[in-house]
């Protein structure tokens, strides 16, 4: 009889469960693996000590679709045995064509990588009753709490598995068939006969529910169907006798030989995907309460199950119990192709990519894979031409070549690919148009490539402070309606006023989580800063012990590279400039925490306890900074944006203010004198209610302060502090931001400040003319 299960070489099981835990904690080769931020989360379990617990530690992360409100199933992509496989893991949730699967399907998609030693038995994990069933669902559980998605732990699974991994998958089809929709398994099935050479591997019965959930036995022609021989000789028959339990009981199983392959997982995917998706239109529930529907069997279409043609069931003559089930013409059609050359084929182009950006000469994307046929390349365009591809040589040594490379167990490669390209050839100063476009793996590309100017004109800013990301925040819904072309946030980001940085990340994780902000986050370019809260400490300085910490989460939480200057540059001040030469927008964002020096306190006044300090050897910026800010004021530009946590112009009143340090506002209004640096306004935020503050004092000319705060918190006293600068009398204390408006057509260009409500409605405003904004 053919052996009855199949999956990498087991050894002895080593008993990690009576080590020390820390032996196996987070030892390479699983120590390296990307961030999980949202729609990204991760949760980690050590190695269980309970008898029938998980003999490993296990990872567990999970993407979710931005704007799901509530998931239909979760998408299982589940490795195969030994360190090489378990750390492919690690990357199976950022894979962008298993995640346009789960997109298409409002679904999750999970990866799990179990820290395995590569002597160390995989039955102790790819069993789903030596403990990992029960981490999974535990997993689901946590993931679920953390996401805001508590339904992840009763949503039905789709399983995909690749050797031990198609073990583990099969076995949980046996063991929990009401809640599997469909399992793909990739040279690995379970056992359902004792095997006397395989003594240490439990059987599994057959539940009559099993019969009705898809599978499909999927493996290389090398694994024993045309090569006998070799170290994976013994998947066919493993396949084949798995298959004919199942299928001679009336399951509707299939098998998909791969003509080009051994174990490794070649091609395999544009025929799983596919299945996967039918499999899934037909059966998830259209609401969470409903159980999985019955996989309808009215279109099946029949095969040998290592014959390369497939016909409708009532036309197959041989016996339907002994054949390939397929669920309907369409998948025939494209088992037909696969079983011959694994040559797929595709008619649909992919996406067209969003959220094309240019900075400098610095292009970044957004993109979607194409569901069929996932992605191959990126073609950047400049000015009609053809600039270059993406990457430029794309590897996948185990079949059609990809964007984001391939592992041996169908996982990209670490690092992730990022969607990046750096116009080394571009002239300065010189304008460009950029087009992006997406190429999927069978040549089709995006029908409507995206477009992106190195120098379009920013007529539209908006900003704001202060977010207690714990609380509802309705005005951003109220912000993305006014289509910001820039959004600016000065700080306050969130309130995490803390030391703990696990905590802070948390924090800035919730606030991620909120779909509004993820609506704002891909409308348009953000810049930010951050004020005290987000800091971490209350109105803290130079003297806060954790600021290096707190600059890497800030850092991740914006998204910026890992391999950005900021990653290793003392605080997060940042620069940049929109627009053409004549519409140029330059916006300087300021660190006011980082290099600042303590304030001197006096007697408490209403605004707070602070009080001007003339020590010339105390600094707001750091000497770092304010020679990076003098080389900002010489850059050319028409409009100038000074980004500031705290009030630049407003009178001292105890609050904290730049008028705390007199000789470093001074500093500035003279910098800005000395450079000759025309167009600027200081944009602030801190204080809970809104305010225009305007100076003539010894500057060049009148510079104006605009504060905009709070984004969702009322000042619950409702009256502003004293400030002798106020040049507008009003002053809003409910949720507001603040909008600045360019018109770049008129002779004189017209600068419009305004601060408006939840309702778009406008409670301040004030027009300035460019021409105002120049030294004299």
């Amino acid at each position: 009889m053919p052996s009855q299960a199949f999956f990498l070489p087991c050894f002895a099981a080593l008993q990690l469960m009576v080590l020390p835990l820390a032996v196996f904690a987070q030892q390479p080769p699983y120590d390296v693996f990307p961030d999980a931020e949202p729609p990204y989360y991760r949760v980690r379990y050590e190695a269980s000590t309970e008898p029938g617990g998980l003999s490993f530690a296990v990872n567990y992360t999970v993407w979710i679709p931005e704007g799901v409100k509530t998931l239909r199933g979760v998408i299982v992509h589940q490795h195969g045995c030994g360190e090489g496989s378990c750390k492919s893991g690690l990357t199976g949730a950022f894979d962008l064509h298993w995640q346009a699967l789960a997109r298409r399907h409002d679904c999750a998609l999970l990866a799990p990588a179990y820290e395995q030693p590569q002597s160390a038995d995989c039955q102790m994990w790819c069993d789903p009753r030596n403990g990992s069933a029960a981490s999974f669902q535990q997993g689901l559980i946590d993931l679920g709490k953390q996401s805001a998605h508590p339904e992840l732990a009763t949503v039905p699974w789709a399983l995909w598995g690749h050797s031990g991994g198609g073990h583990w998958a099969g076995g949980m089809v046996l063991l929990y068939p009401e809640r599997v929709a469909a399992a793909w398994l990739r040279s690995g099935v379970p056992l359902l006969e004792a095997n006397p050479k395989r003594s240490s591997i439990k059987p599994h019965t057959l539940p009559d529910e099993a019969l009705g959930v898809p599978m499909m036995c999927n493996l290389g022609t090398k694994e024993g169907v045309t090569v006998k021989d070799g170290r994976f000789a013994g998947v066919w028959p493993a396949n084949q006798t798995f298959f004919e339990a199942v299928r001679g009981k009336g399951g509707l199983v299939g098998v998909a030989v791969d003509p080009l392959t051994a174990h490794e997982c070649g091609n395999q995917r544009y025929l799983a995907i596919p299945w996967l998706d039918a499999c899934l239109t037909a059966r998830l529930p259209k609401t969470a309460d409903q159980p999985l529907r019955a996989m309808p069997t009215g279109d099946a279409w029949l095969a040998a199950p290592t014959g390369t043609t497939a016909v409708a069931a009532a036309d197959f003559q041989a016996d339907p119990l002994s054949a390939a089930w397929l669920p309907n013409q369409s998948i025939a059609q494209r088992w037909m192709q696969y079983v011959t050359d694994t040559a797929v084929s595709d008619t649909t182009p992919p996406p067209a990519p969003s959220n094309v950006k240019v900075d400098g000469n610095t292009l970044v994307w957004e993109a979607e894979a194409d569901l069929e046929s996932g992605l191959a390349r990126f073609i950047i365009e400049r000015d009609g031409e053809v600039l270059a591809e993406v990457p430029q040589q794309g590897k996948n040594p185990y079949g059609r070549v990809v964007f984001q490379n391939l592992q041996y167990s169908d996982t990209p490669t670490q690092p992730l690919v990022a969607m990046r390209f750096t116009d080394s050839t571009a002239e300065a100063g010189k304008h460009h148009v950029y087009r992006v476009i997406a190429v999927n793996t069978v040549g089709l590309k995006s029908p409507d490539a995206a477009a992106a100017s190195s120098e379009q004109p920013i007529s539209r800013v908006l900003f704001g402070s202060c977010i207690k990301q714990d609380r509802p925040i309705p005005i951003l819904k109220t912000m993305l309606a006014a289509e910001p072309e820039l959004l600016l946030f000065l700080g306050d980001n969130i309130y995490a006023d803390t030391s703990d940085i696990d905590l802070m990340r948390a924090k800035y994780k919730q606030l991620a989580g909120n779909e509004d902000f993820a609506a704002l986050r891909s409308a348009c370019p953000i810049l930010a800063t951050w004020d005290d809260h987000d800091y971490g400490v209350n109105d803290g300085g130079a003297d806060f012990a954790k600021r290096d910490e707190a600059q890497q989460a800030y850092l991740d939480f914006w998204g910026e590279p890992a391999a950005s200057p900021k990653r290793n540059r003392p605080g997060v001040y940042d620069a940049k400039i929109f627009g053409p030469e004549g519409k140029r927008l330059q916006v300087i964002m300021l660190d006011t925490r980082y290099f600042r020096s303590p304030l001197k306190k006096g007697e408490k006044r209403v605004g707070g306890p602070y009080v001007a300090d003339n020590d010339p050897q105390k600094t707001m910026l750091g000497e770092t900074q304010w020679k990076w800010l003098e080389q900002q004021l010489r850059t050319p530009a028409e409009v100038r944006v000074i980004g500031s946590s705290i009030q630049f112009v407003a009178a001292a009143a105890g609050q904290e203010t730049w008028s705390n340090l007199p000789h470093e506002r001074q500093r500035l209004i003279d910098l800005i004198a000395e450079t000759g640096a025309g167009g600027v306004i200081v944009l602030s935020g801190d204080r809970h209610w809104s305010e225009v503050s305007v100076t003539e004092e010894q500057t060049a000319y009148p510079l104006v302060d605009v504060t905009s705060s709070s984004l969702n918190q009322k000042h619950p006293r409702g009256t502003p502090t004293e400030n002798r600068f106020r040049s507008i009398p009003k002053t809003y204390h409910e949720a507001n931001f603040g909008v600045l408006s360019i018109d770049w057509d008129a002779a004189d260009p017209k600068l419009l400040i305004e601060i408006r409500d939840i309702h778009n409605e406008t409670q301040i405003q004030g027009p300035f003319r460019l021409s105002h904004l120049q030294p004299q």
